[in-house]
């Protein structure tokens, strides 16, 4: 009798273990995920006070010439942009304030129809411009 009581203890305290190992590792798999969504939630959030404009394109021998305007009612200073197509991407440090304009001049840059641009880190808002 005792050995069938020892052996359903050391069952239960089996699957209690299994239980607890398990609540643990969903726990911190939910823990992760959610943070991870806030953390680029807030990151897609600063993405909105970007305000700039693209001036004056000119395009010519793989080099991109155009005038980056940091709008006066931008929440944050422009410092890094990105820029690519379908054949190149880069990142230009820009370093342009609030309410400022500076010339961006890319050399080898291949462009065939279109490119785009967004600040560092926030191509969910970029903008698109074709090349005429």
């Amino acid at each position: 009798m005792a050995k069938k009581q020892t052996i359903a203890v050391i069952f239960f305290l089996m699957i209690f273990v299994l239980l607890t190992v398990y609540i643990a590792v969903r726990t911190s798999f939910i823990y992760k995920t959610t943070t991870g969504y806030a953390d680029n939630t807030t990151a897609t959030m600063d993405c909105v006070g970007y305000m700039y404009e693209i001036d004056s394109i000119n395009y010519s021998s793989n080099n991109l010439v155009f005038y980056l305007r940091n709008q006066i009612f931008s929440k944050y200073d422009l410092n890094k942009i990105e820029i690519w197509t379908e054949e190149n991407q880069k990142e230009i440090v820009t370093n342009t304030g609030i309410g400022s304009s500076k010339k961006i001049e890319i050399d080898n840059f291949i462009i065939t129809d279109n490119f785009s641009i967004a600040p560092a880190g926030c191509r969910i808002y970029s903008k698109t411009y074709a090349i005429t």
